[in-house]
Parts: structure tokens; sequence; C-alpha cells
């Protein structure tokens, strides 16, 4: 049962969603409501883009909360399982060294234990593309740095608490940083601009130095 302080109006058409179960299952089922222009997904909430031309605010939560209640709701989308590029050498992995110290690893283990989950993203946000992927192998979890970088590479992999994650664009961060992949991750030009999405399954795979830098154009 979702409840009536579940729902909370950011603006007229913006609409907070905190859903009972799963937050991938029911930002899958509200995407296709008509009158739902855009979902973003948090951990545990939703936030709802809404084109009042198409259902007025009145209805709108009687309409989420019948999709969100209705028995045996599965997803409407097929999840990608999305294969990453990452070259794990400190030239591009300024962290790993120190990273793998504090878990009393030796370098190879932790990357192998750090490219060998499949993850799944949990949510979207912070930036465009930058997908927060669980499934980080307690023996690699490592709280955020104390003092955040004023400039992180684009394609910087990187983890922080239970979670890790890939910097699609240039930016300040927290984060420590263990790799760094030559994939594009974002790009508003395609058709998808985002190589991650709600619900994906991501499998990173090493790279070593020359064929990171040849597929990233700097050879």
């Amino acid at each position: 049962m979702v409840a009536e302080d579940d729902f909370c109006w950011f603006s007229e058409r913006h609409l907070r969603v905190r859903p009972a179960g799963s937050v991938r299952r029911a930002a899958s089922a509200l995407a296709h409501l008509p009158g739902v222009i855009d979902v973003v997904a948090s951990s545990q909430t939703l936030l709802l883009t809404l084109d009042l031309r198409v259902i007025d605010a009145d209805n709108i939560i009687h309409a989420v909360r019948g999709v969100l209640e209705r028995p045996g709701m599965r997803p409407s989308i097929d999840w990608a399982l999305v294969r990453i590029p990452v070259c794990y050498h400190p030239a591009v992995a300024p962290d790993l060294e120190e990273a793998a110290s504090q878990c009393g690893l030796s370098i190879p283990s932790f990357i192998e234990l750090h490219s060998t989950p499949t993850y799944q993203v949990d949510f979207v946000g912070f930036m465009p593309g930058f997908g927060y992927l669980s499934g980080l192998p307690e023996k690699i979890q490592l709280p955020r740095l104390n003092s955040p970088r004023a400039r992180v590479p684009k394609g910087s992999v990187a983890i922080a608490d239970a979670m890790t994650g890939v910097y699609p664009s240039e930016s300040p961060g927290g984060w420590r940083l263990i790799g760094r992949t030559p994939a594009v991750m974002f790009d508003p030009s395609r058709p998808k601009p985002s190589v991650l999405n709600i619900g994906d399954r991501v499998m990173f795979d090493p790279i070593d130095l020359d064929k990171y830098r040849t597929c990233a154009g700097e050879s």
C-alpha cells in the first residue's frame, strides 16, 4: 500500500513518489503512464515530470497509486548487460595503490575483486550518465576521500563506501579513483545519450595501459 505521505509535490509539474517496493520496477512501470514525461530515480524515491495537458494534478496520484499497487507488477523493459573496459594502471588510477594497501591486498588481488562482480545500476544522478553501481565486494569498500579533488578526469572509475561508478565527464569529486575507461559514458548527440540506465547490469573488463591509450586516442 502506498500511503498519502509517500507523495510530495516539488512543483506543479514534479511529483516525488516513494514506492513501497522496488524503485527500479516502479520506475519502469511509471515511465509508460500517460502524462509522465520523465522518471528520475534515487535509491528510495522517484521524481516524476508531468505533462499537465495529458493528466491533471488531481488525478495523477490516483493513477500512480493504481500502477504501483497493481498485483504482479513486472518491469516493462529489458535491462542491458553493459561491459566497460577499464585500465587499472597507476598512471590513470591515482588511488589504486593506496586503496589496495588499506584493504590489505595486492594490486592484482584488488583489481580482480573489483572486476569480477556483475554490478547493478541502482540509480543515475550527480551528473548526466553517472550510474551508482551496487555490488562492490565488502573487502574493497572504502569511504570517500577526506578532501574531494577539484578535478576528476572523464572516464575515471571510482569507489566510495559500498558503491562503484564511472565519471562520465570531468568534474570535482571525492570518490577514490582506481581505474579509467576510454568508453564515452555520456554523449547528448547519441539517440540514447547515457550508456548506463537504471537496472542495467555492468561488468568491468580489465585492459592494459597501451590499449587504453589507443582506445582513448592518446597514442
